[in-house]
């Protein structure tokens, strides 16, 4: 089966990886002349199943307001003239019920530590290097309330197989020996041994060369205008240089994706965001 994919971040390089595995024609077009060149550029770089519950929590709304004007606040949301922007806000707000909350955490928490599973197979298959660190996580809490929240949440996530340990201030401070010196006050901390980190740049480009040598066809510096329908199925994609017939498409654009989508009937409720790590 010939597989087009767009985009060549993390999940389109990764998806034209196992694509090929399996032994599909495989074409990634990307306008960036590499692999990894947007969001996969400057992203976080953590691989946390301990995190993987969604920003879309019970006391998020209340968050929301209490920040309302502050360029400081931890998550600000500026709200502009953009009908699209006002329906994704709703869902995220009917999101943010308990029920909600749980359900999707479960389900992020699963794909999570799927996706983690498989990155030593990727590595010793193919030796790639991207500054992994199987070092686990460490979340440093200064207040204990807070350290008794997350410690009752992470209950529920060490039942779905994320296993967490709980320290206190000297157990942070033998992790983590710099807390010594460090003049914060800490009240304890949450490690969790499954997390790693990388660099999710580095990983796309020396994926992206590997899946090239085994036969992957990456046309890069190509701008992707439309994909085009016959029937009820995608057919062909229309870039600035021609267009791509294919059997499958596999959107990975990120936060353009609804862009291309839309037109088809197609709603993917993705708003970008801008963050720090």
């Amino acid at each position: 089966m010939k597989v087009v994919i767009l985009g060549a971040g993390v999940v389109g390089v990764t998806a034209a990886y196992y694509l090929q595995k399996d032994g599909h024609e495989v074409t990634v077009i990307d306008r960036q002349d590499g692999a990894g060149l947007e969001t996969s550029f400057a992203n976080g770089g953590q691989i946390s199943p301990s995190q993987a519950y969604p920003w879309a929590a019970p006391e998020v709304p209340f968050l929301m307001l209490k920040w309302l004007g502050r360029n400081d606040a931890p998550l600000l949301y500026r709200m502009r003239l953009d009908p699209r922007l006002w329906i994704w806000s709703l869902q995220f707000l009917l999101n943010c019920t308990p029920g909600n909350f749980m359900k999707n955490t479960v389900k992020n928490l699963r794909m999570s530590l799927y996706s983690r599973s498989l990155l030593p197979e990727i590595r010793r298959e193919t030796g790639i290097e991207y500054d992994c660190l199987e070092k686990g996580i460490l979340q440093i809490y200064r207040e204990q309330k807070e350290l008794d929240k997350a410690a009752k949440f992470n209950e529920a996530l060490a039942k779905l197989g994320c296993a967490h340990e709980v320290l206190d201030a000297e157990g942070v401070r033998t992790l983590e020996p710099a807390y010594n010196s460090s003049p914060d006050k800490v009240i304890g901390g949450i490690y969790t041994a499954v997390d790693e980190s990388g660099d999710a740049f580095k990983f796309s480009q020396e994926l992206a060369k590997y899946a090239a040598a085994q036969g992957v066809e990456f046309r890069y510096g190509e701008t992707i205008k439309s994909l085009n329908k016959d029937g009820s199925k995608i057919a062909s994609v229309t870039t600035d240089k021609g267009t791509i017939s294919a059997d499958t498409f596999v959107m990975s654009m990120g936060s353009y994706s609804p862009l291309f989508l839309r037109p088809l009937g197609i709603s993917a409720p993705i708003q970008p965001v801008k963050g720090y790590s």
